[in-house]
């Protein structure tokens, strides 16, 4: 225990003599395989993640190898083991991911939920693990199997799939979840909304993915997309690009829009008060440059019952005058070039 509270340095102190480290390393795995104590594996497991700060992490990869294998093991064993395969992710992704990406596949379910957990556990440590692009493909690998999950017979594993879209790119994600939305499976469209509305709720990109969203939707209605997106509030003019999206009937689009505005909904009520005083601001220049988008329009008519806290409708009404006098403004400067 008190190793577990050293500092970087202190702990490189403490095991700067090899012997003394390899000594200290044996004991570990020791007491790691121990079966009947399980305090002292998971302090084990806790002192080996300290390990890996120090050594790094290619002296585990043997025994990494061997913890993904208990994965399917529903025991004490498996469930300590998380953390520190997480951590050892977090300096070598392309050691462990793929062999996850497998486990997602597997017939257990015991083994396809230890693979989630480690991937959410990976996030916590780093949300931008996969950003680089020499992650590519883990990362469009990941973002696969987290859909596949949607579709997972066991609603467990449906929910903590759910949880990790938020950590996904914004851009890939929304369209992926929301094609599911009309899915002919019941459990399938619910396990989506609910994705869809947990990932506009706790996004790493924060409350901005709602401009991202609303381009998507927009989108549905233009027939001239062009290739690039919002990513903060002041792109607010861009359009969605089409990224090989299925046509959709009449009746299917009717559907989806239907089913997005039930996303914002949801979303619109669980949002707080500084939260919408950080987007009103963006969202009101959005409706005022486009007054006749009826997606905006209908926007609006969906959040309007959220936004009567007294902060927010000064905000609003301060907005609103501020664009009207420049839009005075505006008029003024044409009529005297006239």
């Amino acid at each position: 225990m008190i190793l577990g509270h050293q500092t970087k340095e202190n702990f490189i102190g403490i095991f700067k003599s090899d012997s003394t480290k390899e000594n200290f390393l044996n004991i570990v795995s020791s007491n790691i395989l121990n079966g009947e104590f399980v305090a002292g594996r998971n302090l084990g497991f806790y002192v080996l993640r300290k390990f890996l700060l120090v050594d790094g992490p290619e002296r585990f990869k043997s025994m990494v190898d061997q913890l993904l294998i208990m994965l399917d093991q529903d025991d004490s064993v498996s469930k300590a083991s998380i953390g520190f395969l997480a951590e050892y992710a977090t300096y070598l992704p392309e050691d462990v991911l793929p062999n996850i990406f497998l486990k997602l596949d597997s017939d257990k379910p015991v083994e396809r939920m230890n693979s989630l957990f480690i991937i959410y556990e990976i996030f916590q440590l780093n949300q931008d693990i996969l950003k680089s692009s020499v992650h590519t493909r883990l990362r469009s690998v990941l973002t696969e199997q987290l859909l596949l999950r949607i579709n997972d017979e066991d609603i467990k594993l449906r929910n903590e799939a759910m949880l990790l879209f938020c950590y996904l790119d914004q851009n890939e994600i929304i369209p992926k979840l929301a094609i599911k939305l009309i899915d002919s499976n019941e459990k399938v469209r619910a396990a989506s909304e609910a994705a869809l509305l947990n990932t506009l709720l706790k996004h790493k990109s924060n409350v901005d993915i709602i401009f991202t969203y609303i381009e998507y939707i927009r989108s549905l209605n233009q027939e001239n997309r062009e290739k690039t997106i919002p990513m903060t509030p002041g792109q607010i003019n861009n359009t969605y690009v089409k990224d090989n999206r299925p046509e959709y009937t009449k009746e299917q689009k009717e559907k989806l829009l239907e089913r997005q505005f039930r996303v914002v909904k949801k979303w619109a009520k669980e949002l707080t008060t500084n939260s919408w005083l950080y987007i009103i601001g963006p969202l009101l220049k959005k409706v005022y440059a486009s007054p006749e988008d009826q997606i905006l329009v209908k926007f609006m008519s969906t959040i309007s019952e959220f936004l009567t806290e007294t902060p927010v409708v000064l905000t609003i009404l301060k907005q609103i005058t501020k664009l009207m006098n420049y839009n005075i403004c505006k008029i003024r400067f044409n009529i005297l070039q006239i």
